[in-house]
């Protein structure tokens, strides 16, 4: 597939999201080159601050520090936290992954080599 459109993340609304000319397909999000993200950045209710290294949920003011999701377990235990509020739905907890596979990278996580956003300014 090499020199094939794969697609690229666009930002449009203020909203960052993955348009592949071809529809939906298998996507390795590894090999994705992503902007950087910028305070202000949404995905549905969650908007990114970088000031405070974190997401917030624009509706319930509720924040997320990004520096508290780079290991697996407490990503997972997040997504538990998460799973227990009655005002995120479903769609609020897929737009929370969405962002955090954008700020930080969901591979990195699991496979121990990741940085949020902040930190990755300091390397």
């Amino acid at each position: 597939m090499e020199g094939k459109d794969t697609g690229r993340w666009v930002k449009k609304d203020g909203h960052w999201q993955w348009q592949d000319p071809d529809g939906p397909s298998k996507i390795n999000f590894a090999l994705l080159q992503k902007p950087d993200a910028e305070s202000g950045d949404r995905w549905g209710d969650w908007v990114y601050s970088s000031e405070a290294n974190a997401l917030t949920h624009r509706e319930y003011d509720y924040q997320v520090q990004l520096e508290k999701l780079v290991t697996a377990e407490s990503f997972t235990e997040w997504i538990a936290h998460l799973c227990e509020k009655t005002w995120l739905s479903s769609a609020g907890m897929g737009d929370f992954i969405k962002a955090v596979d954008y700020l930080i990278g969901i591979d990195a996580i699991h496979s121990g080599h990741a940085l949020s956003p902040a930190d990755k300014q300091k390397h």
